[in-house]
């Protein structure tokens, strides 16, 4: 039996061992993921004088605000303008479907343009702080006395039968509640954040 379901937002056909295998694989949120569970790396760590900060690769970052301008805005007018011949072989219920789906672009186009996911981790404080869009103030912070330990674990993204392992790295604080902060393909870049996470905070194990 082949099911479809809405997970991460992709929309998921396969087998329901399938569905459940992805589903184990998803981030558990605390805080804004950084990075996609899938194919290739979408995260990037920079530096400045006073932080370490981690946020969703330029790449990754332009490739969505670009399909989903494309799907967005462009399928929308092309919808509005609705070029000779268009409603002609266009059945209605199809023409909702294009409409809905143009939304969703358009949802993904502000989410990311207004609230793309981020977290900073202080030299001096050793907190971790979590920011949605280019706001100042974070929406969340994690206290240095918090934090018990950083975790790398794996997850299998499904793609057409391959599995592809993906790093996350995760922080496990005070309560035993373990938080993913960041997935990526590539296993150096998560190792290199979280040594630099346990040496700014001073969780070492």
């Amino acid at each position: 039996m082949v099911v479809a379901e809405c997970l991460d937002n992709r929309i998921w056909f396969g087998t329901p061992r399938d569905r459940d295998q992805f589903r184990r694989g998803l981030p558990r949120f605390g805080g804004p993921f950084v990075g996609f569970v899938g194919t290739e790396n979408s995260a990037s760590i920079s530096h400045t004088d006073s932080k370490l900060v981690c946020r969703l690769s330029p790449k990754a970052f332009w490739v969505i605000v670009l399909m989903s301008i494309l799907f967005g805005p462009g399928l929308s007018l092309l919808l509005w303008l609705q070029p000779e011949g268009m409603n002609r072989h266009l059945p209605p219920f199809i023409k909702d479907v294009v409409w809905c789906f143009s939304l969703l672009a358009w949802f993904s186009l502000f989410r990311y343009v207004l609230r793309e996911p981020r977290f900073e981790v202080p030299y001096e404080s050793g907190n971790i702080l979590f920011f949605r869009g280019p706001r100042a103030k974070p929406f969340r912070v994690i206290r240095r006395e918090e934090i018990q330990q950083f975790e790398i674990s794996e997850r299998i993204f499904l793609e057409e039968g391959h599995r592809i392992v993906n790093y996350v790295l995760s922080v496990k604080v005070l309560g035993g509640r373990a938080i993913d902060l960041c997935g990526s393909t590539d296993h150096g870049l998560v190792s290199s954040l979280k040594q630099e996470c346990q040496r700014i905070t001073g969780r070492t194990t």
